[in-house]
């Protein structure tokens, strides 16, 4: 998380593309808990260059890491579950019914079958599907093609998204159903 932040403050960072090691993007609860998981989406959040994320073979875990992606590429052999042992912050649900919508996403918190790259990508949390092992390559030419945008108009993008996502993660907490029924 320390790593998001220097890079969030670095205004010579122009676009950055987050991929995994060993043929996964991210396995087991790599950033902790719930609040870890929050805490490293907020620093994501903060940095300023467009985000690129470059998802192959598993995501499995915490894949919460793709929400504060401005464009998500996974090969077609990539899948995403979240660990059904993890706690959702109100927070992150929010992120993900940003995302992918209010049913879709309780379905994919509450249930621990994964989600394949082609369904992720219908439910519009994958952007582009590429071959195996191909993600990455494609991943480095939109970063390309985002550099030929100019600098200004690139980072206001990135604002504007990243102030949906900093809005989904501070908003008011909903009532839970538990509370209701005091």
């Amino acid at each position: 998380m320390a790593a998001f932040r220097r890079i969030g403050r670095d205004g010579r960072n122009k676009v950055l593309v987050l991929t995994g090691a060993g043929g996964g993007f991210i396995a087991g609860g790599d950033c902790g808990d719930a609040d870890g998981a929050a805490a490293m989406l907020r620093s994501l959040v903060g940095v300023a260059a467009p985000v690129i994320a470059a998802v192959e073979g598993r995501a499995h875990g915490l894949p919460d890491i793709v929400l504060a992606a401005d464009i998500v590429v996974a090969g077609k052999d990539a899948e995403f579950r979240r660990s059904p042992r993890q706690t959702t912050k109100e927070a992150i649900r929010r992120s993900w019914r940003r995302r992918i919508g209010t049913l879709r996403a309780d379905a994919f918190l509450a249930c621990p079958a994964p989600l394949s790259a082609s369904r992720a990508a219908a439910w519009g949390l994958v952007d582009e599907v590429t071959p195996t092992g191909a993600a990455l390559a494609r991943a480095v030419e939109l970063a390309r093609a985002y550099l030929a945008v100019p600098e200004r108009l690139r980072r206001r993008l990135r604002a504007e998204a990243a102030q949906s996502m900093i809005d989904a993660l501070t908003a008011e907490p909903m009532v839970e159903p538990a509370d209701l029924a005091a």
